[in-house]
């Protein structure tokens, strides 16, 4: 089996069918003459694995560009909800006075302590 083609590809699933076309294309290979009836040969199954490596290095790809978007995602959302909770305060500043404008905002009336 290709090393670098397989560390390309962890899906599980992916990586069974390579292993299991690896075989078949070995024994293809050592039984030649019996497969030519069948227009079969390794190198066609080779075709199958090389699909196979493309892919799961797709999914990989794709996980990696999605790992760091939920990481850009995180800090966003970190940054985002200080300008928030900045803005919140100011609103409940400019009315302070009037605590029902304060719903307008989405922010619920203070509780009085009595």
């Amino acid at each position: 089996m290709n090393t670098e083609n397989t560390n390309s590809v962890r899906t599980k699933y992916l990586l069974n069918l390579i292993s299991r076309f690896e075989n078949m294309k070995k024994g293809i290979a050592e039984n030649d003459l019996l497969w030519k009836n069948f227009n079969i040969t390794p190198e066609e199954i080779e075709q199958h694995i090389q699909e196979i490596h493309i892919t799961g290095t797709e999914i990989e790809n794709l996980k990696q560009q999605l790992s760091k978007k939920l990481s850009e995602a995180r800090e966003l959302k970190e940054k985002e909800k200080k300008v928030l909770e900045l803005l919140e305060k100011r609103a409940v500043g400019v009315h302070a006075d009037e605590e029902e404008k304060l719903q307008v905002y989405g922010i619920e009336k203070r509780k009085r302590t009595s």
